[in-house]
């Protein structure tokens, strides 16, 4: 819906529009130059990153949270799934034993992982997995393009001067800068 709201004039700009050609971003729609990247880390019963090659993912019983970002992509390159209704319903999944691991939006480990000071530690700042990140930028209509312009010229100086982290530090969510591969 918001990207509809978007293209048909009914608002200017779409905050928080994935990059990435997963995202399958409308031709209507011009993404601008990515100030920031998120995603998922997979977190195993010790708190620790797994492995996350392509083997690894599709023999590895991973949970998720129901019609999330995880679960879309993972499902997309054969992952053996247990889809639950929250985040908190797949960390407890892990902690019985229901599956190997669990994808973790990188916002929530913090919130999440509370009471586990050393996980988080050895988290929080760990960059999201390869096939779980992507790049965020802010979408503008394709036909709109002194806004687009402007836009890029404004994230790229927030960044120069450093106030997209600061943003980020403020709220306490950890910041990546956007993936060159992306």
């Amino acid at each position: 819906a918001p990207r509809r709201s978007l293209v048909t004039g009914q608002c200017n700009i779409l905050m928080g529009l994935p990059a990435d050609p997963a995202a399958q971003t409308a031709a209507a729609l011009a993404p601008t130059t990515p100030p920031y990247s998120t995603g998922y880390r997979l977190i195993g019963a010790l708190q620790r990153s797994i492995a996350t090659s392509p083997t690894d993912l599709r023999n590895a019983r991973i949970g998720v949270e129901r019609q999330s970002g995880a679960h879309m992509r993972l499902e997309k390159i054969g992952s053996d799934l247990v889809a639950y209704g929250n985040q908190r319903e797949v960390l407890d999944a892990v902690a019985l034993g229901e599956v190997d691991a669990r994808a973790v939006w990188l916002t929530d480990i913090d919130r999440l992982l509370q009471g586990r000071v050393l996980a988080v530690r050895a988290l929080i700042n760990a960059a999201p997995d390869e096939p779980l990140r992507w790049n965020m930028a802010i979408g503008v209509r394709s036909a709109d393009a002194d806004l687009h312009a402007a836009l890029n010229r404004a994230i790229g100086d927030l960044d120069a001067e450093g106030r997209i982290e600061a943003i980020f530090a403020r709220y306490d969510v950890p910041h990546f800068p956007p993936f060159a591969d992306r």
